[in-house]
């Protein structure tokens, strides 16, 4: 959360600059620069920066699924006799950093999905019922595989592929 907002806080400043240095202009012969030039200038830094908030961001989420453990989650819930406590929590805290990222268009309908995936399984813990808990993290579990991989590419700034990688562990 600091470095998002680190990185609004950068570019309102970046914005303020850009407004005062078109306000002041400059000294040369064409009566203040090349305004459309510079709101270009500034366009494409704010692009940039949004691009940037939006990879971590996801990079983010993938981090805090992994520090929740939802492996370790339904590697229990395959062998449980009943429901852990805990259980619903870390479903809970997934579904939210799920909900709450901003992801990109190409990786907008698995993350729907995933999201969709993590509700089912905390409905399925709420209601109690051992055999729809499992069935319902080992889907959350298998969505987030889903999207891991694309998700990872897009937070390296790579190409957006997606495909079987080795994301174990």
């Amino acid at each position: 959360m600091i470095t998002r907002f680190r990185l609004i806080a950068v570019g309102l400043a970046v914005v303020v600059l850009a407004i005062a240095a078109v306000a002041c202009g400059d000294d040369d012969d064409n009566g203040g620069g090349d305004v459309s030039a510079q709101l270009d200038s500034i366009q494409a830094t704010l692009d940039e920066l949004a691009e940037s908030s939006q990879r971590s961001h996801v990079l983010a989420t993938m981090t805090t699924v992994r520090a929740e453990g939802l492996h370790e989650v339904d590697g229990e819930a395959l062998q449980a006799s009943e429901i852990q406590a805990g259980w619903h929590g870390i479903i809970r805290r997934i579904r939210q950093a799920v909900a709450g990222t901003d992801w990109p268009d190409e990786l907008s309908a698995d993350a729907a999905d995933w999201h969709d995936k993590l509700v089912a399984a905390e409905d399925a813990i709420s209601s109690g019922d051992l055999a729809e808990t499992k069935t319902a993290i080992s889907f959350a579990h298998a969505a987030w595989h889903g999207i891991e991989p694309a998700a990872y590419q897009f937070a390296a700034g790579e190409e957006v592929i997606g495909g079987d990688m080795d994301m174990e562990n």
